[in-house]
């Protein structure tokens, strides 16, 4: 999965049709966790018109701290530029119906 940023996530959702972007922080320990499991899941379910990227989530201060209180990762779904879902993930289980939906 790439690592990106806000800035370049606005120019990736006008050249992608489907984004998934997990928040992570190097402060949540389970964040670490999960996203090696969702890693796993992305190689063996996802579909391959999907993008995937990480972005830390120290450059929004509101995922930032919901990550911080949920100690767990966020997610955003883009479908053709616009937000389609935000979620906190906290198991691969979920992460994994999430993505067989796009």
């Amino acid at each position: 999965m790439k690592k990106t940023t806000s800035e370049k996530l606005r120019w990736l959702v006008s050249e992608y049709e489907k984004i998934v972007v997990i928040h992570t922080s190097d402060r949540c320990e389970n964040c670490l966790k999960l996203l090696v499991e969702f890693e796993e899941v992305i190689a063996k379910e996802a579909q391959t018109d999907v993008l995937f990227v990480e972005i830390d989530s120290k450059e929004n201060a509101i995922i930032d701290d919901v990550i911080e209180k949920q100690n767990a990762p966020y997610l955003s779904i883009y479908q053709r530029g616009v937000i389609y879902k935000d979620a906190v993930i906290s198991n691969p289980e979920d992460f994994r119906s999430i993505i067989k939906n796009l």
